[in-house]
């Protein structure tokens, strides 16, 4: 046998010894009246002990594995939200669209007036948009840092709602953001 077919084996008898342990002591402990048999889960319980220490590595094999199980699950709900809120995100009838309304690739940019990397990429924003003529960018408030920015949010969506726009942004927007 070679030496990786070995390790292979050896590795799969010790998942399947920890699986077979585990799910002993589920039965074990799931039927087993409680104080029936206090010297057999005491034995169980330390040869589960004793083979997770002595084989420390499937705990974190475990863990990457419920990690990667839990981003999958993530993501599915992250498409999820997305595809059922669709109109909401890319559509809103109270979110400023800056550059082409009509473009062909949309870029939603949640920000918050307070936030100052939002203030320091708006030079970039506005020159993205303005470089390219198919971007359509739907600018959403996002007050999360402070009660000064819903109050600044509360203004702009103001004066938005008034028409007083500063080129393709709403003034406000570009004031406020601009400190």
């Amino acid at each position: 046998m070679k030496p990786n077919n070995v390790l292979f084996s050896v590795v799969l008898a010790a998942v399947l010894a920890a699986a077979t342990a585990a799910g002993t002591s589920y039965l074990f402990l799931r039927y087993v009246p409680p104080g029936a048999a206090s010297a057999d889960q005491e034995r169980v319980e330390r040869i589960m002990r004793d083979y997770l220490t002595n084989n420390p590595e499937i705990l974190v094999e475990m863990t990457n594995e419920l990690d990667k199980r839990q981003a999958a699950e993530h993501s599915v709900q992250q498409q999820k939200a997305i595809s059922q809120n669709v109109d909401a995100i890319f559509r809103s009838p109270v979110s400023h669209v800056a550059g082409n309304p009509n473009g062909d690739v949309s870029v939603v940019e949640f920000f918050d007036y307070n936030c100052s990397y939002c203030r320091h990429s708006l030079p970039d924003v506005l020159k993205f948009i303005n470089d390219d003529g198919k971007v359509r960018l739907e600018l959403k408030e996002l007050p999360i840092l402070s009660h000064d920015s819903v109050d600044a949010a509360k203004l702009v969506l103001a004066a938005n709602k008034q028409g007083k726009y500063f080129g393709d942004v709403p003034e406000a927007v570009v004031r406020t953001r601009q400190g």
